[in-house]
């Protein structure tokens, strides 16, 4: 599963990590598909450490408490709330299985049947927030960029992404793939803000768990039902967007979304 909006932070310095959706100049997306270099979904070096969800208590210039800032040390920090999606037989662990469902898909041929579905799920998911908008693949490019074919391009990115354009939008991302989805809205949201957010990406949730797949929140490390679990959600998600200045170590002149511009 990939990852939503990230920071890299190397050796105490704050990097900026793209979104994994983010287009390149000509028009097509990252050729890694939001993959590190090692094309493990969310690995880092293995020197690394990964800030997951960014429960630190405390963080200094961005590194964990307790924590001087190695030269070759990289730390991930995540700039978005990230939820997890699949249909996960009884007594499977979510994490084992997402896993197992991303190897199977990287191998995987073309399903007629399969892109269906995901069509199916996207044109569900626009009925009930229309603002989401397809990211287009310029395939005949993506195989330029990777000394590839058209038709291994189509395969290796058939992923669906749907996206609320930062600015006028909420900056949700939703990338559905041939057995599992994610839903990513980065951490720029306060307040009142915030909770509007979460009722759209409950808008969301709602379709996906009619359709029987398990909402997993990396977050708070369990499977949660947006219904109950939505005030704890929120809080979570207010204790990184309220102070991400003192995470990222960088103070914001310009809304962060426009960093990469």
């Amino acid at each position: 599963m990939t990852r939503g909006y990230e920071r890299l932070i190397v050796g105490g310095r704050v990097l900026t990590q793209p979104p994994h959706h983010s287009p390149s100049p000509t028009g097509c997306q990252n050729p890694a598909g939001g993959r590190r270099a090692s094309g493990t979904p969310g690995s880092v070096p293995s020197q690394g450490r990964t800030l997951k969800g960014c429960k630190s208590p405390r963080l200094r210039r961005g590194v964990p408490t307790g924590m001087e800032p190695a030269r070759n040390a990289w730390y991930i920090v995540p700039m978005s709330y990230d939820m997890h999606f699949a249909k996960v037989p009884a007594g499977v662990p979510f994490d084992e299985y997402i896993e197992q469902l991303t190897i199977a898909e990287e191998s995987a041929p073309l399903d007629p049947a399969v892109e269906a579905q995901k069509l199916e799920i996207a044109a569900a998911l626009r009925a009930v927030l229309p603002e989401l908008e397809p990211f287009k693949k310029d395939f005949a490019e993506i195989a330029r960029l990777e000394g590839t074919s058209v038709a291994d391009a189509r395969r290796s990115h058939r992923a669906i992404e749907l996206n609320q354009e930062p600015g006028p939008g909420d900056g949700l991302q939703i990338l559905i793939s041939d057995a599992q989805v994610s839903i990513s809205v980065p951490y720029w949201h306060t307040g009142s803000a915030a909770e509007a957010v979460f009722e759209k990406i409950a808008r969301c949730v709602g379709v996906l768990t009619a359709r029987g797949f398990t909402c997993h929140d990396p977050q708070l490390g369990r499977d949660v039902n947006i219904a109950s679990d939505r005030p704890e959600m929120i809080a979570h998600y207010l204790s990184i967007s309220t102070r991400l200045d003192e995470i990222t170590g960088v103070t914001r002149k310009k809304p962060w979304w426009k960093f990469w511009s």
